[in-house]
């Protein structure tokens, strides 16, 4: 059997010639020195309630970059520039592939800009700790970043 391993608890995944079950997410790492942007995802989305970086589903041929871009503007109303994917997960529910991208900001200052998100802040490590609910990765990676620590390659691939 075919294996792929990704990054940040390194879950191994069947990557076989069979269609793919899962669905892939661009999920943007916004940072100001060393806050990060955050908001809080509305009761009718999945993970309701939690704060969590601003994400979405990558669209039928759309390239992860463009997905990034559009997610942007559509959510935050701003232009980013994709600059890397720093790690890619797989989602609890086992249904999304979660790609990590650290984004520059280029123009406008990030507002709510449809009904997914209920409100934004700028947060170090230890103030997304104090907000509730929040994901377990999420603290991680923000404190990984914050120190400079790089996380792409960190597990690498398997076959």
């Amino acid at each position: 059997m075919c294996w792929k391993t990704f990054a940040a608890g390194c879950r191994r995944i069947a990557t076989c010639a069979r269609p793919d079950p899962m669905q892939d997410g661009v999920i943007l790492v916004i940072q100001r020195g060393q806050r990060f942007l955050v908001g809080r995802r509305a009761a009718h989305k999945r993970a309701a309630g939690y704060w969590t970086q601003v994400s979405g589903t990558v669209e039928a041929g759309e390239a992860q970059p463009d997905a990034v871009v559009r997610e942007a503007m559509e959510e935050l109303g701003c232009v980013v520039r994709p600059v890397e994917k720093i790690q890619t997960l797989v989602a609890r529910n086992a249904r999304y592939r979660l790609h990590y991208w650290r984004c520059e900001l280029l123009q406008g200052e990030p507002r709510i800009c449809n009904d997914e998100l209920t409100a934004l802040r700028w947060v170090n490590a230890t103030e997304l700790g104090d907000l509730q609910p929040v994901f377990e990765e999420d603290l991680e990676l923000f404190s990984a970043l914050a120190m400079g620590r790089s996380l792409t390659g960190e597990c690498g691939d398997e076959q």
